[in-house]
Order: structure tokens, then C-alpha cells, then sequence
């Protein structure tokens, strides 16, 4: 046990030490910003990947996901696995976007402007 003269143990998140050692692969790797070299622990990202994965974050993951219903043919949306303008549960998939992403589309369509979303599967 150290006494009240004996200096504190090094942790491990002692910031003397933050760029010495060995480099790990881990699978969620922290992205630092602009001031962090690769030797610190950080990796380098471009702009357009940095807001990217900024947009994600503030729209899908810290604000409102949404669930909604797409039909492969037409590209409206739907509701409980039926397309209203086909009048078919064919083809209609699962898809997750923002909230504030189908409030536009419903704003959209209520002015008479479709908005269609084309889905990969589906797509010719």
C-alpha cells in the first residue's frame, strides 16, 4: 500500500503514457480529429467521411429511427407490409431512415411532389 510520500502508481489511461506501446487492431478503433497523429492512438479521417458519420449519428443514432414499409415497385411508402397505391403486399421491404425523413415525405406528398425511393434489390 502506498504511503502518503510514495508517488501514485502509473494507470494505464495516464496521459504520459498515452503514446508509447504497441498499437492494437481493435474492432471500434477511436477516430481522433485534426491534432492526432497515427501514433496516438487515432486514425485520420477525410471530410466527407467525418460528416458522414456525423449526419449518422445525429439523425439514426441519437435522434428518432423510423421503421417504415417501401414498395419494390412503386417506391412509396407504406404501412404493415401493404403498398396503398398498388394495392399488393408484393414486393414491399422493411427499411429504417430518420423521422425527420418521413415527415418530409409526407409534407412532400401532401403538396402533390412523389417523392419514390428506389431500393437496390428491386432496382433494374
Amino acid at each position: 500500500m502506498p504511503g502518503p510520500r510514495d508517488p501514485e502508481p502509473s494507470l494505464p489511461d495516464n496521459p504520459q503514457r498515452e503514446g508509447q506501446g504497441e498499437s492494437y487492431i481493435l474492432p471500434f478503433h477511436y477516430f481522433a480529429g485534426w491534432w492526432s497523429s497515427p501514433r496516438r492512438d487515432g486514425k485520420r479521417l477525410s471530410d466527407w467521411l467525418r460528416a458522414s458519420m456525423l449526419l449518422l449519428e445525429r439523425l439514426m443514432i441519437s435522434s428518432d429511427q423510423f421503421e417504415v414499409d417501401v414498395c419494390g415497385e412503386c417506391g412509396l411508402l407504406g404501412y404493415s407490409g401493404w403498398c396503398h397505391y398498388c394495392k399488393s403486399s408484393c414486393n414491399v421491404s422493411s427499411l429504417r431512415i430518420p423521422y425527420a425523413c418521413k415527415l418530409l415525405f409526407q409534407e412532400l406528398q401532401s403538396m402533390n411532389i412523389v417523392p419514390r425511393l428506389k431500393l437496390k434489390k428491386y432496382s433494374e
